[in-house]
């Protein structure tokens, strides 16, 4: 694979990843927005790492 395929396409998942943790945590606020541990919790399956 060319290199820069492969750095656009980690950048576009990057940019996915990012979009689906941004939705994640709303939804988290919304369902309780003063449950700060629920907030910051990672999704399930998740590595905190």
């Amino acid at each position: 694979m060319h290199p820069l395929r492969s750095a656009q396409g980690n950048a576009s998942f990057r940019r996915r990843l990012a979009s689906m943790t941004t939705a994640y945590i709303q939804q988290n606020i919304r369902s309780d927005c003063s449950n700060i541990d629920k907030i910051l919790e990672p999704p399930e399956g998740q590595d905190e790492g």
